[in-house]
């Protein structure tokens, strides 16, 4: 399992190919990109969880991209 904590108090889990984040405001955006810069996931969650099911994506690191309060974070990530 991975967990990801940021100052801005989001977290992100990654268990069993799903992607699951939470946060203390609304998850506006969610944005994953490989290593390329391709864009293989998006989701406009507009709540303050959410689920992203990674089971199509390879194993391989990818950057997650999470709008939350019109401020944008990006996280590298693993999936084993």
């Amino acid at each position: 399992d991975l967990h990801v904590r940021s100052r801005r108090q989001r977290q992100m889990c990654i268990r069993d190919s799903e992607l699951s984040l939470k946060a203390q405001n609304t998850i506006q955006n969610v944005s994953v990109f490989n290593m390329l810069g391709q864009e293989v996931l998006r989701a406009t969650p507009n709540t303050l969880e959410s689920n992203l099911d990674m089971n199509g994506l390879s194993q391989g690191a990818y950057f997650v991209q999470v709008t939350i309060n019109n401020v944008t974070e990006t996280v590298r990530i693993l999936k084993q």
